[in-house]
């Protein structure tokens, strides 16, 4: 607080040549007498590269937001900054750090129904002609190397109905136990790792782009995480800075790279369907 203090008041005893009202532009300095800086525009700047630096207003104001002095510095800022959260990215001083986590959008897109969907189809749709495969999770697919069959079909005078032996599974279960499995795995490698990686390229993209039109001159960073949250202590609260603007303009228009479709042009539920009749079901796309 003291070294704030030194500096505002350091501020407050500067001098610039004044401006030169005789001469066609105000703005032409007198260099023959000065005059104070104006020290509430300082003042404010300041005050608002700060909040810049930290994301927004109200999360700068959080420690204390319902108190007179933030009641009232809320007011200057809103007006400082009256163009909206972006604007204030302009009067950054530091260097922003955005975090994109793809996971997170496709998960708010609704894909993890279409990753469930596609284990649900998949051992059905991609069996060989002629194999008859009981439902997902049935009896001849459970365990490797064996199979289940009622025995009451078996010659045993001690059965009972419902009973059933464990006998071994025909070699072309076996072989298309293995590739359900191999599929199994690639369709989970595209949910937890290849989808939101080929998605979080683009959108780093768009975001670099976005930010080059808007905030030019300040230096960005972008980060693609594929971890599948993105809570951390000191983003548990409910504010919207300038950055996740920027990221929420992004993940409506990149393109997600399976379909060519922006995350804006789907529809509000039954993606499931979508995809489904587009053929674009994970394990379709393995094909």
């Amino acid at each position: 607080l003291a070294a704030t203090i030194t500096a505002l008041t350091e501020a407050a005893r500067l001098h610039l040549p004044a401006r030169d009202p005789s001469g066609d532009d105000e703005s032409t300095p007198d260099q023959t007498r000065t005059e104070p800086i104006d020290w509430a525009e300082f003042v404010t700047l300041a005050i608002t590269g700060a909040v810049a630096n930290i994301g927004g207003v109200l999360r700068v104001l959080r420690g204390r937001p319902g108190s007179r002095e933030a009641e009232s510095l809320h007011g200057l800022l809103q007006s400082a900054v009256e163009d909206g959260p972006v604007a204030l990215l302009r009067h950054r001083t530091e260097h922003l750090l955005v975090v994109l986590h793809p996971v997170e959008i496709l998960a708010d897109l609704g894909y993890d129904a279409v990753y469930d969907e596609s284990q649900r189809a998949a051992p059905q749709a991609t069996a060989p002609a002629g194999l008859a495969l009981p439902a997902a999770g049935g009896p001849e697919l459970a365990t490797p190397g064996r199979g289940r069959r009622p025995i009451e079909a078996l010659a045993d005078e001690h059965a009972r109905p419902g009973d059933v032996e464990v006998v071994p599974r025909s070699p072309q279960h076996e072989q298309e136990y293995d590739r359900l499995l191999n599929l199994e795995a690639r369709t989970d490698d595209l949910r937890c790792d290849i989808d939101s990686s080929d998605y979080g390229r683009p959108q780093q993209a768009t975001l670099l782009a976005t930010a080059a039109e808007l905030i030019p001159g300040v230096p960005v960073e972008i980060r693609v995480d594929l971890t599948d949250t993105n809570l951390t202590v000191d983003e548990l609260d409910d504010t919207v800075g300038p950055a996740e603007v920027m990221i929420d303009a992004a993940r409506h228009t990149t393109r997600l790279p399976w379909s060519g479709l922006p995350p804006a042009d789907y529809p509000l539920s039954g993606i499931v369907d979508v995809e489904r009749l587009a053929r674009r079901l994970p394990h379709q796309r393995l094909d």
